[in-house]
Order: C-alpha cells, then structure tokens, then sequence
C-alpha cells in the first residue's frame, strides 16, 4: 500500500472510455520496476493490485513522468 501511495501521485482526470463504457483514470507515476514500470505489459505490480481493486468501476491509465514534472503538475493544480 505504501508503494501505491508513494508511487502513484494523483489522480488527475477522470474521463469516459468509449470502448469499455467505464470512467478512465489517469494517474501520474514514476519508473520504479517492479513497482510501476510503463515496459511491463500490466505496468508493474502497483498497477496490477489497483486494477484488481477498482477494474470492475474504472479503466486504470497510467502517465508516466519524471518527478520533477509531476511535482510541478501538483503544484500547479493546487494553485487553481
């Protein structure tokens, strides 16, 4: 749970997936195999746990980022 938390920043969109008729969630993430690694077909084993716990109401999509762009992305959104 603390990598999850740790590792996966923010929800930061919601939006609707056409194909599969469920909300999509964006959530920035960091390179950190095994953990979360956007060359692992599943996108590592934070992923993998996420998608089990909510895959059945939302479509879980990661966006991978450098920290550094991922602290401004909260930075600015908690300016707004």
């Amino acid at each position: 749970m603390r990598c999850i938390l740790a590792l996966i920043c923010l929800a930061i969109t919601i939006h609707q997936d056409v194909q599969a008729d469920k909300p999509e969630v964006e959530l920035l993430a960091v390179e950190y195999p095994p953990f979360t690694s956007q060359s692992l077909t599943d996108h590592g084993l934070s992923f993998s746990k996420l998608g089990n716990l909510i895959g059945e109401q939302f479509s879980v999509k990661p966006v991978f980022a450098l920290k550094e762009k991922i602290r401004m992305t909260i930075i600015s959104l908690d300016t707004k």
